[in-house]
């Protein structure tokens, strides 16, 4: 029997090569494997969403026993902190913190995702990932004037401005009046034809809905 007198303590296995000679002097060689303590590497956070302004940050922890990089998936987001290098090769568990911070404003009404991936320097190359999301603008919709008065003459026509961040929809029930476009994104500018005129003394109404 062969009985290992230490622990491994490195998340890697370990070799050595045993030699063994007979009384008549042949010798026979055997590689002895020792297993490594089991591999840990794990990312958590407390908040995984940054505003959508620049400069903003959030810590991430890992606990490992092992020696990590870090990649990150996307440009506008780095980090400083932690290097993931550790000069104690024992498997004694590490506590590291990263602060990760937003390098662009996102102008997009849209939140965005960042992978964050964690590859451990072992030879089973043991992974984690973390998303962090940084938040879109608050989204704005307004439409100038908010009333407006069409002649009563065939195919008469008024416009109107939107002004917007983000996409819309224009909802018209109106069976006399026709609307364009009635979708779109950011700013445009809608016109407004009667397809029909007024017959009546009293004015036609249309409520237009515009929404996003």
């Amino acid at each position: 029997n062969v009985v290992a007198n230490e622990y491994n303590n490195s998340v890697d296995p370990r070799e050595c090569v045993l030699t063994i000679t007979a009384s008549n002097g042949q010798t026979r060689t055997v590689i002895v494997r020792q297993l490594g303590v089991q591999p840990v590497l794990l990312v958590t956070t407390d908040n995984n969403v940054f505003d959508s302004g620049i400069l903003d940050t959030l810590p991430v922890y890992v606990t490992s026993n092992l020696d990590w990089t870090v990649n990150i998936s996307v440009p506008w987001l780095s980090y400083y902190g932690a290097t993931g290098l550790h000069s104690d090769a024992t498997a004694h568990y590490y506590y590291d913190t990263l602060y990760f911070y937003t390098t662009e404003v996102n102008s997009s009404c849209i939140q965005r995702m960042a992978a964050v991936n964690f590859l451990g320097l072992n030879e089973a190359s043991t992974a984690a990932t973390t998303a962090l999301y940084q938040s879109g603008i608050s989204t704005t919709l307004t439409a100038t004037p908010a009333a407006i008065t069409i002649p009563n003459s065939p195919n008469a026509t008024a416009t109107a401005q939107i002004h917007s961040n983000t996409s819309w929809t224009v909802t018209n029930n109106a069976t006399w009046l026709t609307v364009s476009p009635m979708s779109g994104t950011n700013d445009q500018q809608l016109t407004f034809t009667a397809t029909m005129t007024n017959s009546s003394t009293n004015p036609k109404t249309a409520i237009i809905q515009i929404s996003n």
